[in-house]
């Protein structure tokens, strides 16, 4: 059976179709939301975005704690695609780990990476080991 692996917030109701659309490809599908990995997310999310309590170290940390999660996952799945929506804290190592083995990789992207201060700073670097990226917002303007 083909598997995929899903790196998405599973909170946005587009992780659903594109579960039920895998699955109904053949798919075995596995989802990981970074915000499950992390202790008390709803307390932590903020902060960790803004930076300002736990700054740049404690940032860098977590972004390990979740990049070992995936790649721990992906060891155990051995997935045949993976869908990424945005840049949900992965490393380019993380990536080049995945891609070693083949896998395709497709990210969503919600958001214009240009327009955004990045919550990554990978966020435009990781881009390059995608085979497909889906761009469906409209309200890309530079």
């Amino acid at each position: 059976m083909k598997k995929a692996l899903l790196i998405l917030p599973e909170r946005y109701n587009f992780y659903k179709s594109i579960n039920d659309s895998l699955g109904q490809m053949g798919y075995d599908v596995k989802l990981i939301d970074y915000f499950n990995i992390i202790k008390s997310p709803k307390s932590i999310l903020g902060k960790i975005f803004s930076r300002i309590k736990y700054g740049k170290k404690k940032f860098e940390k977590i972004q390990l704690t979740v990049n070992a999660h995936y790649c721990d996952e992906f060891n155990k799945i051995k997935p045949d695609i993976i869908v990424v929506y945005n840049e949900q804290l992965l490393l380019p190592s993380t990536l080049e780990l995945f891609k070693k083995s083949d896998v395709k990789i497709i990210f969503i992207l919600g958001d214009n990476p240009l327009a955004l201060a990045p919550t990554n700073i990978y966020n435009l670097s990781i881009l390059f080991f995608a085979d497909l990226i889906i761009c469906p917002d409209s309200s890309w303007k530079l």
